[in-house]
């Protein structure tokens, strides 16, 4: 079983509005999947960054571990890229 992730993913709206979402998912592509689908969040396009961490699961409620990665979009159907890290 994967470990799921809390991914933060920050983008801008129509408007130009700076604005975030969380996403729990398996992958940061599920996650982006998830943000393409969701009438809210769909239909426009935007660079955006994503933040993924690890959750924790906790009696109640789950709580984050820190941003374990970072990884930037150019735009809403763009490769991750991976732009922090953390060092083995």
């Amino acid at each position: 079983m994967r470990p799921k992730y809390r991914f933060t993913i920050c983008y801008r709206n129509r408007a130009g509005s700076p604005r975030e979402t969380e996403v729990v998912a398996d992958t940061v592509i599920s996650a982006i999947n998830q943000f393409n689908t969701t009438p809210a969040t769909s239909g426009f396009d935007t660079p955006c960054r994503v933040e993924a961490r690890r959750l924790r699961v906790t009696q109640p409620p789950i709580k984050p571990e820190p941003i374990e990665c970072t990884f930037y979009l150019s735009g809403r159907y763009a490769t991750p890229v991976v732009i922090d890290s953390p060092q083995p």
